[in-house]
């Protein structure tokens, strides 16, 4: 798990009606739950306070919410991924 320089050195073009999710993404990422396999997904408890932060309206808070799960799903199946290639 974790991110490596690699990983950060990215550039990211990303349309903005995705933008809010992104912002999101990116403050949450200090939220994983983690089990004794790793990361189990994000600690949605901190939603609510992150979405606040950032403005999100309640009617948009939905849509955001599920790019967020989009992410966090991905992001589970290539850390799975690179822990079954890696051992």
């Amino acid at each position: 798990m974790g991110l490596t320089d690699e990983d950060l050195d990215v550039d990211l073009d990303v349309l903005e009606d995705n933008l809010p999710a992104v912002r999101v993404w990116f403050a949450v990422q200090t939220q994983w739950r983690i089990g004794l396999d790793g990361p189990s997904g994000l600690d949605y408890a901190v939603l609510p306070a992150v979405l606040g932060l950032f403005g999100i309206r309640r009617k948009q808070r939905g849509e955001v919410f599920a790019a967020l799960r989009i992410l966090e799903g991905e992001t589970l199946v290539i850390w799975r991924d690179r822990r079954e290639r890696d051992g």
